[in-house]
């Protein structure tokens, strides 16, 4: 693969163009290598197709240790999709190869958060609210986490690419065989820091939280029973 030999590849190419009169010229070129980051805006989407058993199944969540009664009132599932779109700037030496910088692009894109409910259970119950509340806890660290990475790895990223000397290739299309292999290596680094969010999920997900959540549930439905109860002389 392409990318294997980059490692090779990339600074010996760099190296012989740093010591002759035209890698010179490049430095004096004016072209610049750029990065532009962009965040999309996080679809959310609430689902209620399937029922509590449908839920327990889709999900594939198992029981917390200490919680083996515990059931799945609901999950979310989130997806992002991470894009790189390169433009070329070249301008000509004087022996006739090419000074060739690139813009990078890079979108976090279409991330997306689907939190299923269970379509039996009554949106005004407090069963459903608690758990509702919960599932946009987890859209709310997906989104906080984007934002992370796309600030840390994203700045890393920036750093790299503006202080990469300038190239000099024999036309556009050798730049782009090189400067693509580069974006592959980028692209794999990106996926791992994204995946790194899924482990702050489980902030939320612990059997501490999850039995306090089991009060709140139980305090309010003493709440909504209180009334009744006096009305009816109970």
């Amino acid at each position: 693969m392409l990318c294997r030999h980059l490692p090779l590849i990339l600074p010996l190419a760099l190296a012989m163009v740093s010591h002759t009169a035209w890698a010179v010229s490049c430095d004096n070129s004016g072209l610049k290598n750029r990065l532009l980051l962009q965040l999309e805006p996080t679809v959310i989407e609430v689902n209620h197709s399937l029922d509590y058993a449908g839920i327990q199944q889709e999900s594939g969540i198992k029981p917390l240790q200490g919680m083996p009664n515990a059931f799945v009132g609901g999950f979310t599932k989130t997806s992002v999709s991470t894009s790189f779109d390169m433009n070329f700037h070249a301008k000509p030496t004087a022996d006739g190869r090419l000074c060739v910088a690139g813009t990078v692009k890079l979108t976090f894109s279409q991330p997306k958060a689907v939190v299923y409910m269970p379509k039996d259970a009554p949106a005004n119950s407090c069963l459903y609210q608690v758990t509702y509340t919960h599932e946009m806890q987890h859209v709310a660290i997906f989104q906080r986490g984007l934002r992370r990475v796309l600030q840390t790895e994203g700045q890393a990223l920036r750093h790299e690419i503006e202080h990469l000397p300038i190239g000099v290739y024999a036309n556009e299309d050798a730049a782009k065989k090189v400067l693509t292999a580069r974006l592959e290596v980028w692209q794999k680094r990106m996926q791992a820091a994204i995946a790194s969010i899924e482990r702050d999920q489980g902030q939320i997900d612990t059997v501490e939280n999850y039995r306090r959540e089991g009060e709140k549930v139980g305090r309010c439905q003493q709440r909504r029973q209180a009334p009744n109860n006096t009305a009816n002389g109970q």
